[in-house]
């Protein structure tokens, strides 16, 4: 299965939607069960977050001589991924998901005598969320075996630590079926796009990995591959990037002794049920080997075939951010919520441009251009012309505003398009912005092949999560939109419907960010 039939067959349209049947015999269990036998690490509770606000952290160096100590570790792993709050039997984390179901595990490879402060024999380890600790799966050079597997980019040198990201299709399909394999690519750039904004506050370098070797990744991890896969890798670095090659061959690396058992820890539920359509999407995308991230199709205003109007820079980060009070990075991430109580206000120009500069910064694929294969749509007000489309170019940081159905209507028709198209989610009127992230399915595959669906979709769940972040950082709330009538949105939006079943621009996301009520 190719990605434009998956992308048209999970399609929403009024007379049929996708989605699954929540049958609670099969509901799954949020955190993945390992034996008892396999040794646990305790993570110290989080203390001595870095002070820097997100502003500050996108602007810092990249990397300087800081180890990768335990207590490092353990704030990485709580800004990425950490519990921040229960209600009930749902536990909520750093990192948003679609019905807070948290299909993505996280797991850290690691150099033998990687602690400075102990003698640790280094390994792979997975994190538990519910207890902050590491379950030992494998003892070793974690890290050296994890980079033969990773294209580094030139001039890396050995990582201090490789995080890989896996998604449960059941944990997602059990409430939304087929179509879950979209908010599994989404919710896994939710949570890589954590660890890379930690990264910059540690002052760590930070290298995202798409292009792996997948049968590789998922045998390092010993997980059942019908129901668990490794969907990105993320190579961290202590100090400057060492301008050598890391090493050709792992080294010491103890083998899984029992994988049954091992991979029995994928599974979440008793009973629960195949999703061949999504394991046929994800193996389609499948690589043998790592291979160098291409360029792929740039997709801006022409590209997507909008009419473009007018377009303007965005002012300068040092003008937007300078004697802005903001709170620090860490206390942004993990007090961090989904929420939609908009008020029926906009942000001021200011704060709607210095949340579009958070969007555009740094935000590197892997390399150091930006990976400009999803494109981004904001609806936001425009002064005296009303609400208005625009098109984000996140390198040249400027605004592109395009023609859509409401020139044809009053101010407000866009919003209540959106919302209409967005299954009537009547709370998206009040939305100061809404962020869509868009690419051409058609056309990427043809560029990329396979993978580039998966690609987009995590790369949309980055672009999202910093949405998410940057409102917060601001003063204001950010809720994501999965659900939506996939034909109508395109059409509110100005994309036409096209001639040829799957090109033209196919909507992956939408974030919707402004002013909300306190709670």
């Amino acid at each position: 299965m190719d990605g434009v039939t998956y992308h048209e067959t999970t399609s929403h349209h009024r007379e049929r939607m996708s989605g699954g049947r929540m049958d609670r015999a099969t509901q799954p269990f949020p955190f993945k069960r390992y034996p008892d036998s396999l040794e646990r690490l305790a993570l110290p509770r989080e203390s001595g977050f870095p002070a820097m606000t997100m502003a500050e952290a996108l602007a810092s160096p990249e990397a300087l001589s800081q180890p990768l100590s335990v207590d490092r570790l353990a704030r990485l792993l709580s800004l990425t991924c950490g519990l921040t709050a229960s209600v009930g039997t749902i536990y909520l984390r750093s990192n948003p998901s679609a019905g807070a179901l948290y299909p993505v595990e996280t797991y850290v490879a690691l150099p033998s005598g990687w602690d400075a402060a102990g003698d640790d024999p280094g390994g792979v380890f997975h994190y538990d969320p519910g207890d902050h600790a590491l379950t030992r799966l494998r003892r070793g050079d974690g890290a050296a075996y994890a980079a033969t597997m990773c294209r580094l980019p030139e001039g890396a040198g050995p990582p201090a630590a490789v995080f890989l990201f896996t998604t449960i299709f059941h944990r997602t399909a059990w409430k939304y079926g087929n179509r879950g394999y979209r908010y599994v690519l989404l919710d896994a750039g939710h949570v890589a796009e954590n660890l890379l904004l930690a990264c910059r506050a540690e002052h760590l370098g930070a290298a995202w990995v798409t292009e792996f070797a997948d049968t590789a990744a998922n045998s390092l991890l010993g997980v059942d591959t019908t129901r668990e896969v490794c969907m990105g890798l993320a190579a961290v670095y202590q100090g400057q990037r060492p301008d050598t090659a890391p090493p050709a061959q792992p080294r010491g690396l103890e083998p899984i002794e029992d994988r049954q058992v091992m991979a029995e820890a994928s599974r979440t539920a008793e009973g629960e049920p195949d999703y061949p359509m999504i394991q046929e999407i994800h193996e389609a995308g499948n690589q043998d080997k790592a291979m160098a991230m291409r360029p792929g199709p740039i997709l801006d205003a022409e590209a997507l075939g909008l009419d473009a109007l007018e377009t303007a820079m965005l002012p300068g980060a040092a003008g937007l951010f300078a004697g802005r009070p903001m709170p620090s990075l860490a206390e942004t991430i993990l007090s961090r919520r989904s929420m939609r109580g908009f008020l029926p206000q906009q942000p001021d120009s200011h704060t709607a441009n210095a949340l579009l500069r958070l969007v555009c910064e740094r935000l590197e694929g892997g390399g150091s251009e930006p990976d400009r294969t999803v494109a981004t749509l904001v609806a936001m007000d425009g002064g005296e012309d009303g609400t208005g489309l625009y098109v984000l170019n996140r390198k040249a940081g400027s605004l592109t505003r395009v023609r859509t159905l409401a020139e044809r209507y009053p101010d407000g028709y866009l919003r209540n398009g959106v919302a209409d198209a967005c299954l009537g989610q009547g709370w998206l009127k009040r939305a100061g912005l809404i962020f869509f992230f868009v690419t051409d399915v058609a056309r990427l595959e043809a560029e990329l092949g396979p993978r580039g669906y998966r690609r987009a979709g995590l790369l949309a769940g980055r672009l999202g999560e910093r949405v998410y972040v940057g409102a917060k950082a601001l003063g204001m709330g950010a809720c994501g939109v999965g659900a939506f009538f996939d034909g109508e949105l395109a059409a509110v939006l100005g994309m036409e419907s096209p001639k040829a079943a799957g090109s033209g621009g196919r909507i992956l996301y939408a974030v919707a960010a402004g002013p909300c009520k306190t709670r």
